[in-house]
């Protein structure tokens, strides 16, 4: 069985603030600070990142249906609703 974990980064002093505790971080100006979210695929208790690859690898069972919808639909293994997507349609498969 698989499911979807997301693991966010802290990113911004403003997230860090939101924490119970006020963490003060001096940052040098020139450091460009981006949010990056990463998916991944949870199948025996091991945590594979959610890309084409660990799908196709995960479901092998269904590769040729999922390597087909995958590029029918584009999907952007960075985006929720679209891994969401991928989900439903290997569940009714």
């Amino acid at each position: 069985m698989a499911f979807v974990a997301k693991k966010t980064f802290i990113t911004n002093y403003a997230q860090i603030r939101r924490k119970s505790t006020e963490i003060v971080v001096n940052l040098p100006v020139e450091i460009k600070i981006e949010e990056e979210v990463q998916y991944y695929l949870i199948d025996n208790y091991k945590p594979l990142l959610a890309t084409k690859k660990n799908f196709l690898k995960t479901f092998s069972k269904h590769k040729y249906e999922i390597e087909n919808y995958t590029k029918d639909n584009k999907i952007d293994f960075l985006d929720i609703n679209q891994l969401k997507q991928l989900f439903s349609y290997y569940l009714n498969i």
